[in-house]
């Protein structure tokens, strides 16, 4: 069984996993104040940390794949190095935390599960046009939206884009003025420059119903937890695309 990688999760931990925090953090905790956000101008300096915000019984984070970018590799986020994502926050001198605890108890709010699909004989482009044909053909219970970077989105009419489903090429967006010449940089020029074959599926997953039914979680869950998500079994890429196409294989 392959391992879910994921781009974006989105969480919080208990607060007493908390061990020790930067002295402007520290300074505006005994000034009383109950939410703590981190600035943006400290984050911009760390690859992969969209938000962190210490509450009053949590810690917020918003994380991305990028935080485990490498030379010749996107970065995401998996079983295999969640714990070495959370260490971050303590290296990167961000916090201390428990790094067993956190892990432990963090608290699942969002999450983009991702598949990239490195194409030989096909471009992205044709691929994408491809799977729009085969949705329009399947059903007329989905929309086909325009997504960004040349892509497309898919989800059930009348639903929100919390339960959509995109595909787009990777290598348009690596080239893009939005991706950080930061993050390219440590991917690496050669590995940017090559990446026009790759096709990006991304399963946007926003809310506590839609998690549970994709991780086949039981309803009565009323708290969805990293560990159930990060070493689930199943496959919520594949089954949403089983599930708008009525079986219909699009790749």
């Amino acid at each position: 069984m392959e391992i879910l990688n994921f781009d974006r999760i989105k969480g919080a931990f208990p607060k007493d996993s908390l061990l020790k925090v930067p002295n402007f953090i520290q300074n505006a905790i005994n000034y009383g104040d109950e939410v703590i956000k981190y600035p943006e101008k400290v984050l911009q300096n760390f690859l992969g940390i969209k938000e962190l915000k210490i509450r009053r019984n949590d810690v917020l984070f918003d994380i991305t794949g990028k935080i485990n970018a490498k030379k010749n590799d996107l970065g995401y986020i998996n079983t295999k190095n969640i714990e070495e994502t959370f260490v971050k926050f303590n290296t990167y001198g961000l916090m201390d935390i428990d790094i067993s605890k956190a892990l432990k108890q963090s608290e699942i709010f969002i999450v983009d599960i991702t598949k990239d699909l490195h194409l030989l004989d096909i471009t992205p482009e044709e691929m994408i046009k491809s799977i729009k044909l085969s949705v329009l053909t399947s059903t007329d219970k989905l929309k086909v939206l325009s997504y960004e970077h040349q892509g497309l989105m898919i989800l059930p009419r009348g639903k929100t884009i919390k339960g959509s489903i995109c595909f787009y090429n990777k290598g348009i967006e690596l080239c893009s003025s939005k991706s950080s010449s930061r993050y390219t940089s440590i991917i690496g020029e050669d590995f940017v420059q090559n990446a026009n074959n790759i096709l990006r599926c991304e399963r946007h997953i926003y809310d506590k119903a839609t998690m549970r039914k994709a991780f086949n979680l039981p309803k009565s869950d009323s708290k969805i937890y990293l560990q159930k998500i990060i070493n689930s079994q199943s496959n919520p890429i594949y089954e949403t695309i089983q599930n708008f196409t009525q079986g219909k294989e699009l790749f």
